[in-house]
């Protein structure tokens, strides 16, 4: 798995090096290269650009919508302005090739093209910022919607006032060595944005992020090597410029498109997962109310329980001595005292899986929060430990904690939840060895591991092991008795507290469980 996601990242990284190393020097060979083009086929190209952005507005508002996510969000509203600006380029570019002086041409024609490539590389950008400052800047999802919503808006107001009645300046086309001067504006842009997604990272493992940094790369190798060196009407420079514009536009749509995919296919995962939450859920309440209910009929009935029957005949005979009588009951007694005692134990069990349920449930809607406290590590895990330790005995296991003199920040009850759910899963799957925990900081979060000699868990399963709704096969043994929930339960608490978790294990050597919790804060 870690070698399939280091091909990947290598794979990404590459392609869009070569993009870079192929694309940019072509504009010295395309440069002052004149193309039979006319104003016919400007208007078709700025009537595609125009409907592929106002198509990735549609999509991004069908993603957002079907799993939110603020920053496609903001994307989406971009493009919805981008599209505006590129009708108002087609517009005014026919009505400025129509014009009787070349020099008019010259001038207004780049004028207009500029709109919408500064207003989409400052949006960009800002989509970013906002990503980077969200939690700062806003409080709400209803407060993120309206003022992305505020910023689409007055952005394309501003830029339409500014490109309509700004003064064109034709002394800085006469700047040397760049016909278009003025691209280099948005190439800034574009660039910021592109290095700022890039070292965000999440390119190298969601698709749509890979397509947008593509898309800002591609934006910018027509923003800097091609458009500001376009100094004739129709040169194959300004027409690469145009294409590239269009590849970058149809990248994010690719991007958009291959995200809404991947949701629809969780959808179906979860739905099919649930189901066989369901089957799996439904057998696990049913083994302890059965026994409940199988040993319910007795104890309304206890006279037709075998050693209190006994008694009672012994009695109706009236030939019973007094020890005999004593050792009759003591029977009698203990055989109630076993069905009860199971009764009970599978009571607990069934309370246990509704309280774990429960919990979880509470977690995923965000009605439970962790009140983080500091807590002595050492102290907390001896306390925890304490009443495995004749379990584990039981066993011939022998439970090993390696002091640490560490302080962590968490709500007690939780953390003990937490571990006790791996010390218990531990010892349930161990015959015999060591169960170790120890624990390590790693700058902010101290990181705890429990350690078994236990049946381990095939490498198929560790992929499942910790999902809401799976419940792993280990060799010819199911984990039965907590479906996964437990552990999904583990999860969800160690997450709430700003951690996680992993796993590592090997079939019938044993199983690691690690998860990281925050220090506290100074």
């Amino acid at each position: 798995m870690e070698s399939s996601n280091r091909n990947q990242i290598s794979w990404r990284f590459y392609s869009l090096l070569i993009i870079l190393i192929i694309l940019a020097p072509l504009n010295l060979i395309f440069n002052n290269v004149n193309t039979p083009s006319s104003v016919l086929f400007h208007s078709l190209i700025e009537i595609l650009s125009t409907s592929l952005a106002l198509f990735i507005n549609i999509l991004a508002l069908v993603r957002y919508y079907s799993k939110k996510d603020d920053i496609i969000l903001f994307i989406g509203t971009g493009f919805l302005g981008t599209a505006f600006f590129e009708a108002f380029h087609g517009i005014s570019a026919h009505i400025t090739l129509t014009a009787s002086s070349v020099d008019e041409i010259i001038i207004q024609f780049p004028w207009s093209w500029l709109a919408p490539r500064y207003f989409l590389s400052a949006f960009l950008l800002l989509s970013y910022v906002a990503w980077r400052y969200q939690k700062k800047l806003f409080k709400s999802e209803l407060e993120k919607e309206k003022n992305y919503l505020a910023i689409s808006i007055f952005l394309t107001i501003a830029t339409f006032l500014f490109f309509t009645y700004a003064p064109i300046m034709p002394e800085l086309y006469s700047l040397s060595g760049l016909a278009r001067p003025l691209e280099i504006i948005p190439a800034i842009l574009f660039a910021v944005a592109l290095l700022g997604y890039y070292y965000k990272g999440h390119w190298k493992t969601n698709t749509f992020e890979y397509c947008l940094v593509l898309s800002l790369l591609l934006n910018f190798i027509c923003q800097f090597f091609y458009m500001p060196f376009s100094d004739e009407l129709f040169d194959l420079t300004a027409n690469m410029g145009h294409y590239l514009k269009i590849l970058s536009y149809m990248a994010v749509i690719v991007g958009l498109l291959i995200n809404l995919h991947q949701i629809y296919q969780q959808a179906e995962a979860a739905n099919r997962t649930k189901s066989d939450f369901l089957n799996i859920m439904s057998q696990e309440l049913r083994n302890p109310l059965t026994i409940i209910l199988g040993y319910t009929p007795l104890l309304k009935t206890p006279e037709k329980m075998p050693k209190v029957k006994a008694l009672i005949n012994a009695l109706d005979n009236k030939e019973i001595t007094k020890a005999d009588f004593t050792i009759k009951l003591e029977g009698a007694l203990a055989e109630l005292s076993k069905y009860t005692l199971k009764m009970d134990a599978a009571g607990k069990n069934l309370l246990a899986l509704i309280n774990d349920m429960l919990d979880l449930s509470k977690i995923e809607a965000g009605m439970m929060t962790a009140r983080g406290a500091q807590i002595d590590l050492d102290q907390a895990i001896n306390k925890i430990c304490s009443p495995y330790l004749n379990d584990a005995s039981k066993k011939g296991l022998t439970l090993n904690i390696r002091k640490s003199n560490y302080t962590i920040f968490a709500e007690e009850e939780k953390f003990t939840k937490i571990i006790s759910i791996l010390i218990d899963n531990a010892i349930k799957y161990s015959n015999s060895g060591l169960i170790q925990i120890s624990s390590d900081q790693l700058r902010n979060m101290i990181e705890i591991s429990i350690s078994d000699t236990g049946i381990g868990i095939e490498p198929t399963a560790l992929n499942i092991m910790i999902d809401h709704f799976s419940k792993p096969t280990v060799g010819s043994n199911t984990f039965a008795g907590d479906m996964g929930l437990s552990l999904a339960l583990c999860q969800a608490l160690v997450e709430l507290h700003g951690g996680n978790i992993s796993v590592i294990s090997e079939l019938n050597r044993g199983t690691t469980f690690t998860i990281t919790l925050p220090v506290p804060p100074e």
